[in-house]
């Protein structure tokens, strides 16, 4: 199922990014480079390793994972987060918590693919919700 995730988007849109970001305590200069940046995703799976790949004049990022094991990673704002993502029926479904000795707070992830074959991202934190739709590429 994770197959229908796999392909290239570009960035088209996010609704309520800026208060979602402040939530996390994006500071303002990182907040203003969040709205202006239009990434584009690659999502990849070869074998049961997927691979998220966000290219972007800002920062390139890419993380590979297991569906339903741990993982540690970085946020794009410099958080050390603890990932864990898993397939709930067609969603992908990503639970991002602070590393062990970090603050922060849990994030919640979304992904779907829309009607139009386009992907769709739920980010929520503390009841702060922000829509972003990717266009397939």
């Amino acid at each position: 199922m994770v197959d229908r995730f796999c392909g290239k988007y570009k960035l088209e849109k996010s609704e309520n990014f800026d208060e979602f970001m402040k939530a996390l305590g994006v500071n303002i200069a990182l907040r203003k480079i969040g709205q202006v940046t239009k990434p584009q995703m690659t999502i990849s799976q070869e074998g049961d390793q997927i691979t998220f790949f966000s290219e972007s004049s800002f920062k390139n990022i890419k993380v590979t994972f297991k569906l339903g094991e741990d993982f540690n990673d970085t946020s794009p704002d410099g958080r050390k987060v603890i990932n864990n993502i898993t397939l709930d029926g067609n969603k992908l479904i990503q639970i991002e918590k602070p590393a062990a000795g970090e603050s922060g707070k849990e994030v919640t992830y979304v992904r779907d693919i829309d009607a139009n074959g386009d992907l769709v991202v739920v980010c929520t934190t503390e009841g702060i919700t922000c829509t972003r739709l990717y266009k397939k590429v």
